[in-house]
């Protein structure tokens, strides 16, 4: 894999859910067409993980370790994703609350910021999309909750830091559920 693939898809991957979340459901112009800084400091994380992950030392730091044996990911990858998985979902919904659209609509941005980025990012892999897999553990349905509880607690009238942190806990809660106990939707055959 070179760098030029690699900032590429990352950054698709990085701005990829509020992409679609703008110009398919909130049908606006999408948000680093005016933020530049978006773009760039996606592209910008994307370079130095491609730079930097392969003299990352595995095991490290102890108990928490980011990388796995073999170049895998590990635990703290796993609770970092979760983290942005919640906050992903929170600025989706804020997104929504911002256009003035029904609440289930305003879920559905939470749920397309925090995953669509990587779904688009499986599409151009030619891997099999993670959110659509019946074998793979809760990912979307996180999301969803999330934005949800987030529009809970702001019906509750809880100031801002609290309805973000009622949303990104849910989600965070969820995918540690979902890694830990294999939490997962029913499947029919």
């Amino acid at each position: 894999i070179n760098a030029e693939y690699m900032g590429v898809v990352g950054t698709i991957t990085a701005v990829g859910g509020g992409t679609i979340r703008d110009a398919v459901i909130l049908q606006q112009r999408p948000f680093w067409v005016s933020e530049l800084e978006y773009l760039m400091m996606a592209a910008t994380a994307a370079l130095l993980t491609f730079l930097l992950w392969r003299s990352l030392p595995e095991d490290v730091p102890m108990g928490m370790p980011v990388k796995a044996k073999g170049g895998g990911e590990e635990k703290a990858m796993l609770y970092g994703d979760a983290l942005g998985v919640g906050a992903f979902a929170v600025i989706g919904c804020q997104n929504g609350i911002r256009r003035g659209v029904h609440p289930v609509v305003c879920v559905l941005c939470a749920m397309s910021t925090a995953t669509f980025g990587g779904a688009t990012r499986d599409v151009l892999c030619s891997r099999p999309v993670r959110i659509l897999h019946s074998h793979s553990d809760i990912y979307a349905t996180t999301a969803c909750a999330g934005g949800a509880g987030y529009l809970f607690a702001r019906s509750m009238s809880l100031p801002l830091s609290a309805r973000i942190a009622v949303g990104v806990s849910i989600a965070v809660s969820l995918r540690w559920a979902a890694w830990t106990h294999g939490l997962r939707l029913p499947t029919w055959q």
